[in-house]
């Protein structure tokens, strides 16, 4: 009888929703307050009698445009060393995101312990520095950490920041400050409905490059199909952009 109900059910799918038209609809993120916006298509294609293939992708271009705001800021600042972070670009590589800016680095003499007020200036540099980050969607969040981290300081400066092992030390603070801030972050959106009341098993999923830059991500996998979970999606397609059935 299930199964009964299940092939009557995708039998009428062609005239719910053509193949080549995904369900789309919007999600979206809370981060530090913000509320960004991630747009979805949902493609879904029957593979057997009790199986639905289903490819999610979401366009994650809000996310992309203000992640280096929300990764810049004062990473060190004490009497002796203040390290500020400014990113600049977030850009996708395959299924990783290059983020692009500056470090700056000044450098103080102290006569005590937190005593700002009278210290004087001894090394300033400001260093172009290239991030790349490696990103995966698991359980409809979000996560990414630092691969990869370059600092290369320039001029007599960048010298002198070498030979005292400061260009290291600074790497490894901005190491440390990026992957702890990508933990902070909670990154996660919810799936409509529908979606939720099917048995999907996903399996693979992470970022991609959606053409010129654009950061997008991309879920693969199947759903396992019940008929409550079959009338639950058809009931919701007008509202994830699915039209009415007008099958006799």
């Amino acid at each position: 009888m299930k199964h009964a109900v299940i092939t009557a059910l995708l039998a009428l799918w062609p005239c719910v929703l053509p193949a080549s038209e995904p369900l789309t609809f919007t999600e979206r993120v809370d981060i530090n307050g913000h509320r960004l916006p991630i747009f979805m298509e949902v493609y879904l294609e029957p593979a057997s009698r009790t199986r639905i293939d289903v490819k999610v992708a979401g366009n994650l271009r809000a996310i992309q445009v203000n992640l280096p705001g929300l990764l810049s800021g004062v990473i060190q600042e004490e009497c002796e060393q203040r390290i500020g972070l400014q990113l600049d670009k977030a850009r996708s590589e395959n299924d990783h995101i290059r983020l692009l800016g500056r470090v700056q680095l000044i450098r103080y003499k102290c006569n005590a312990a937190n005593d700002f007020d009278s210290r004087k200036r001894t090394i300033s540099n400001i260093t172009a520095v290239d991030a790349l980050l490696d990103g995966q969607i698991v359980d409809n969040c979000l996560y990414a950490q630092l691969e990869e981290l370059t600092i290369e300081p320039s001029g007599l400066a960048g010298g002198v920041m070498n030979l005292l092992n400061l260009t290291e030390r600074i790497s490894t603070r901005v190491r440390e400050a990026l992957n702890a801030e990508l933990v902070d972050k909670d990154m996660c959106f919810d799936m409509p409905d529908p979606l939720l009341a099917l048995d999907a098993h996903v399996s693979r999923g992470g970022f991609r490059d959606f053409g010129e830059g654009h950061l997008g991500f991309v879920v693969e996998g199947s759903i396992d199909l019940n008929a409550a979970g079959v009338i639950s999606i058809l009931e919701m397609l007008p509202e994830m952009g699915g039209d009415g059935c007008d099958c006799d």
